[in-house]
């Protein structure tokens, strides 16, 4: 089984056997900075931002690069042609503006969108839930990138809808490697447990 050790916003080696895979994760509030650079919040790039960010990942270089709060699928081929990556854009499940994004680098990927599952009986996924099978050298990663509820629209009951979001990646027994994205969640939370 392969794994890696991850963190929000932050670059994670998985050592492979012999192959070393960098995964970036990063959710980008809509490409617009913060405070916004629109002078409000808007679910749309503002053009200074996605150009810096661009350059952020060009440096970073990651094999697998999954991003969060994609506003527009369009962004999908603007960082595929500006990183030489190729990829998969799905949108949110009940807030579609919170759409997702996962780019590799020279490797062999199958994609899912999965955030039209239901999660709690008549309820799916809130943001983007992408299943990424990833074919290696000689080996598959199974990853998952996830945008779990907020309490912005669900603060009463947000931890357990972030509960029943995380369950639903294992239900028929699937496995995921890595688990990466913007769980909405402290590190010494449930979520993370």
């Amino acid at each position: 089984m392969l794994t890696a050790r991850r963190r929000r916003d932050d670059v994670s080696p998985c050592h492979c056997g012999e192959m070393t895979l960098t995964i970036v994760t990063h959710n980008t509030y809509w490409f617009q900075g913060w405070p916004s650079l629109w002078g409000e919040e808007r679910q749309e790039a503002h053009p200074e931002i996605l150009s810096a960010l661009l350059q952020l990942y060009e440096r970073l270089r990651p094999d697998i690069l999954c991003l969060q709060e994609i506003p527009d699928p369009a962004l999908l081929a603007t960082l595929e042609d500006a990183l030489h990556m190729r990829g998969f854009y799905a949108p949110g499940g009940i807030l579609g503006a919170y759409g997702g994004i996962v780019l590799v680098r020279g490797l062999g990927a199958e994609y899912e969108d999965c955030a039209m599952t239901e999660v709690i009986p008549g309820r799916v996924f809130e943001r983007s839930c992408i299943r990424a099978r990833i074919e290696l050298a000689g080996a598959t990663l199974h990853l998952v990138n996830v945008h779990l509820a907020s309490d912005r629209y669900v603060s009463e009951r947000g931890e357990t809808i972030r509960l029943a979001e995380i369950a639903a990646l294992f239900r028929g027994g699937l496995r995921p490697d890595a688990i990466v994205g913007d769980f909405n969640a402290r590190s010494d939370s449930l979520v993370y447990r």
